[in-house]
């Protein structure tokens, strides 16, 4: 789901950016980003939960690095996401009145979205290499 929706963020949405002004973003950012909260909220949980269930049973095999890697991409992007995205998220859904802010915003926001993205492609990565190893 990460994955997905990190790169169809920068493949389908970024190259929009330009066309953004402050009669028209609101609508379509503060609401779908407002959802995928929401949503990936609960879904970060439930990840970290499987990434220490399967440290727990690879505990005695090299096939443990798969699943810590997870768990470490993914604390680092929830600590990303709540540190320095979610700041931005807020000054975009107050309402943002000037356009040069507004593109500055967003820049910074891309910026650490393609960060973010980068993180959970590593987990997207550990995580298909350990069900690779496991099904060989």
């Amino acid at each position: 789901m990460y994955l997905g929706t990190g790169w169809s963020l920068i493949l389908c949405q970024f190259p929009s950016r330009s066309k953004l002004t402050v009669s028209n973003y609101y609508q379509q950012f503060v609401p779908p980003v407002l959802r995928a909260t929401r949503f990936f909220t609960w879904m970060t949980i439930v990840m970290i939960a499987a990434a220490i269930i399967l440290i727990g049973y690879e505990r005695h095999s090299a096939y443990l690095v798969a699943p810590a890697l997870v768990l470490v991409a993914v604390v680092a992007a929830t600590g990303l996401t709540l540190r320095f995205i979610v700041p931005w998220n807020k000054q975009m859904e107050s309402g943002i009145k000037d356009n040069a802010e507004l593109q500055h915003v967003l820049g910074r926001w891309m910026f650490l979205n393609r960060i973010r993205v980068s993180l959970w492609t590593i987990e997207w990565l550990a995580i298909t290499s350990w069900f690779a190893l496991h099904l060989r």
